[in-house]
């Protein structure tokens, strides 16, 4: 289908035909749904989801739009809907496979069909996604949707909105079509929690905070739909000077650079011993040495992690 999708979500994909002619919807109809939709998938779990799926085609829309949609492209769809062997049903829906509906929504002043084609959905035998990466990629969605309700410093946001994006243009045609939607939500409130952040009247971020928000506004400016406020959230954000890091995290960085001059001065000891400057009283010695110089680089790591956490999570 050569109709614009709009959007996608666990149940159903929807495109946008403004710009069609008659003949041209009618022809889509045909040529989508006189043969039961194809999807190869990797599991049972996304076969059992897409088989409830269905289809939604905006035909029309209000008369203060500023799209424009040929007149009777309702009777036009609904024509070739007929003609690909679909039956016109007001009572169509998911259980109803080979049925259509058209349903006009005052509400937003849309005119939408409904299609429930009959769905042809097999599991690949072979395939480049395996079942653990399926799981991986939906246990990292989990992961960005618990992020939404966290209280995030921007560089939180920054990273988890990266984050968003890579999973996204890494998602398969299926993932697309039951994650995408929940996927596009975990990346709305993300953004509109940056966006918030960096417009609020009170706004402060650390040095570190600004570099990532930066790095994020740089990327959305180099992709091919820029995003609206992009311009002017970058502006605003460069004329922020970083304040001071918190107390927390001052104590941690703090106790970051002992830990880290310990570690030299044990390190120092145990390259002379290797090149013959220095000698271990005893094998003992050497050894508590060394255990010495494990138990501070594992406390380095400990303190790393910590401070990785308070530039992501507002103390």
């Amino acid at each position: 289908m050569k109709a614009e999708r709009k959007s996608f979500g666990e149940d159903y994909t929807e495109f946008d035909l403004h710009g069609y002619s008659c003949q041209l919807a009618e022809e889509t109809m045909i040529g989508a749904f006189s043969q039961p939709v194809h999807i190869n998938v990797q599991t049972e779990e996304s076969k059992a989801k897409l088989e409830q799926h269905y289809f939604t085609f905006v035909i029309g829309r209000g008369k203060h739009s500023n799209t424009k949609m040929a007149v009777d492209l309702s009777k036009a769809v609904a024509d070739g809907l007929r003609q690909a062997g679909l039956q016109e049903s007001r009572h169509a829906c998911k259980d109803e496979r080979g049925t259509f509906k058209i349903i006009a929504d005052k509400d937003i002043a849309t005119k939408v069909l409904k299609v429930y084609p009959v769905m042809d959905i097999q599991v690949a035998e072979a395939s480049d996604v395996s079942s653990d990466d399926e799981e991986s990629v939906e246990k990292e969605l989990e992961r960005l949707q618990e992020l939404t309700k966290e209280s995030l410093t921007l560089r939180g946001l920054s990273h988890a909105i990266v984050e968003t994006r890579c999973l996204a243009g890494n998602l398969t045609e299926d993932q697309k079509l039951y994650l995408g939607h929940d996927l596009s939500e975990v990346f709305k409130t993300l953004f509109e929690a940056f966006r918030k952040e960096i417009e609020s009247p009170t706004f402060v971020c650390t040095e570190e905070d600004k570099e990532a928000a930066m790095e994020l506004l740089q990327l959305e400016l180099n992709r091919a739909k820029v995003l609206p406020h992009i311009s002017d959230l970058q502006q605003r954000l460069q004329k922020i000077e970083p304040s001071e890091p918190g107390p927390v995290l001052k104590e941690r960085r703090k106790a970051l650079k002992m830990r880290q001059k310990q570690l030299d001065e044990l390190e120092d000891v145990w390259d002379r011993s290797s090149h013959g400057r220095f000698k271990f009283p005893s094998v003992e010695a050497m050894t508590k040495h060394s255990n010495r110089m494990e138990e501070v680089r594992k406390e380095i790591d400990s303190i790393n992690e910590r401070i990785d956490y308070l530039l992501d999570f507002k103390e």
